[in-house]
Formats: C-alpha cells, sequence, structure tokens
C-alpha cells in the first residue's frame, strides 16, 4: 500500500487542528500526537504532510501571513475608490475588524514559533516592515498612520499573549475609533 495522497484539505484540517491545540494549552507547547489526534488523523498521516514540527510551525506561521494579506487585499479594493484619506492603514483596519467579527482565533503558531525557535518569526518581521513601509509611504498622514497601526499591533499582542481579557465587541470598537480617526485624517490635540 502507497502513501495517503497530500491534500490541501489534510493540511488544512492539520494547520487548524495544531492552531487549536497551541490555542488550548495557552502556551507554546505542543506535541505531533496531540495534533493528529485532533485532526482525526494518524500520526504518520501528519508526518506525511508536515515531515516535522517545524515544517508545521513555519506553516501556521505562513497561514498568519496569507490569512491577513487576504482580509487587507479585500479590503483595499472596498476602499479603493472611497474618496477618503489613508487608504492602506484604513484597509489594514478593515480587514482586521472583519477577522475579529467572524470570530477568528489568533494564529497560535506564533506562539509556538517563538516557544521553539524564533527564527521561524522572520517571515511576519519581514511582512511587517513591507506592510509598515506602505503604510508611511501611502498614508496622508503618516503620524497618525503610525501610531494606529502600532495600537492595532498592540491589539493582537493583547489577544495573542491574553495580558488583557478584551471582548471582541471591545476590540471591535477601538478599531472603529481608529477608522473614525484616520477618516478624519486629524490627530486628537496634544496636552499642553
Amino acid at each position: 500500500m502507497g502513501r495517503p495522497p497530500r491534500t490541501q484539505n489534510t493540511r488544512k484540517l492539520i494547520l487548524d487542528a495544531a492552531i487549536d491545540v497551541v490555542s488550548s494549552h495557552r502556551s507554546s507547547t505542543f506535541s505531533l500526537d496531540e495534533v493528529a489526534a485532533r485532526a482525526g488523523i494518524s500520526k504518520g498521516g501528519l508526518l506525511y504532510n508536515y515531515p516535522s514540527k517545524n515544517d508545521l510551525i513555519a506553516a501556521m506561521v505562513a497561514h498568519f501571513i496569507e490569512d491577513l494579506k487576504a482580509y487587507v487585499a479585500r479590503a483595499e479594493a472596498e476602499v479603493a475608490e472611497d474618496g477618503l484619506p489613508n487608504k492602506l492603514i484604513r484597509a489594514h483596519l478593515i480587514g482586521l475588524r472583519s477577522k475579529f467579527s467572524q470570530g477568528h482565533k489568533p494564529n497560535f503558531g506564533i506562539l509556538a514559533a517563538i516557544g521553539e525557535q524564533p527564527e521561524m518569526l522572520d517571515p511576519i518581521r519581514v511582512y511587517t516592515e513591507d506592510i509598515y513601509a506602505r503604510i508611511i509611504a501611502e498614508s496622508d498622514n503618516p503620524k497618525l498612520a503610525s501610531m494606529v497601526y502600532f495600537a492595532t499591533e498592540g491589539l493582537r499582542c493583547i489577544q495573542i499573549f491574553r495580558v488583557l481579557d478584551f471582548s471582541q465587541e471591545q476590540i471591535i470598537s477601538h478599531l472603529d475609533c481608529m477608522l473614525k480617526l484616520l477618516e478624519t485624517n486629524e490627530l486628537p490635540t496634544e496636552p499642553a
């Protein structure tokens, strides 16, 4: 008997199971046996699709980036002709808002990467540098865009590291406030 075919559905099933396992542990540790059991496949089936734990973690990090890129791209198309300023940073916020609204869990593969091999975060660093540079270059108000970007990244870190217990509604409310700021293109008055 040969090996089972590697399919996108199986790979997604394994990836989702790995994210669930890391999430349920509330830490960066997980075992491949546990992921295989959660995915409902044999450990051999898991290893056929992801030959090592590092391969699975790298896939979790790549999934995080691709998922975020897709949400931002859809939002960019949405804001392209709306006549409002700060399009890319607004698209970034709208993409995040959409993810939160749909109840998406944070990608705990980031925690796994930090715990296993921090250099596995390099693709996130590259994406972050690229999107931040574009946001600053394309914004009508780079200072405001920068502040909002840092605030959104802080909200995501709060969610990933669970350092504050914000509800989905609270996070969406904060994102909506930031969107309003970007639409007016004005920084709040600085204290004297």
